[in-house]
């Protein structure tokens, strides 16, 4: 049963946002752990390379301006980031890659939602977070997260103007309810 729940998130990411043209890769997330437990696109599985590295080791500046190696979890990461809305110590990884969280609006709203809405960047890549919840945007009560990673390499507007974000592509907080 729970495989077959897996596979429907990871066709709906497939569908509503890959196929759609949105974005290059989706995953959602449990906050509970910040693990993803659906990916896309789906073909070859090739969502799960673009959003999710196992543990690795990466060099992190340090206050002092050393480098230390330390081991990067990215649902650790994800988890600190939906928590206290901005990137752990050790940067803000997905793919064995690092974003910087750019943008933070923990009260958007869109209609008579409220959402937490996360942006986070490296160049000509982006990263729209929304945890708790929502495509992009977040419902705070719900308890997991979809994040939906843009390219310029791939023709993708990239925006980090929540505003601008839902005028582009429609997006409502209905779909996911």
């Amino acid at each position: 049963m729970a495989e077959e729940e897996e596979a429907s998130w990871d066709q709906t990411l497939d569908e509503w946002l890959i196929s759609e043209g949105y974005c290059y890769a989706a995953g959602m997330a449990q906050l509970e752990d910040g693990n993803f437990y659906a990916a896309a696109p789906v073909a070859d599985e090739a969502g799960w390379g673009f959003i999710f590295k196992e543990d690795h080791e990466q060099m992190i500046m340090q206050d002092d301006m050393t480098e230390k190696k330390m081991t990067i979890n990215e649902g650790t990461a994800l988890k600190f980031l939906a928590d206290n809305h901005k990137a752990p110590p050790t940067g803000l990884w997905f793919g064995g890659e690092k974003y910087a969280v750019t943008r933070v609006d923990k009260n958007f709203e869109s209609g008579d939602c409220s959402f937490v809405f996360i942006f986070a960047a490296k160049p000509k890549k982006a990263v729209r977070s929304s945890p708790d919840g929502n495509l992009y945007l977040t419902q705070v009560d719900v308890g997991w997260v979809v994040i939906a990673f843009m390219s310029a390499n791939v023709q993708q507007v990239v925006s980090n103007t929540p505003e601008e974000f839902l005028r582009q592509h429609s997006v409502t907080s209905k779909r996911w309810n």
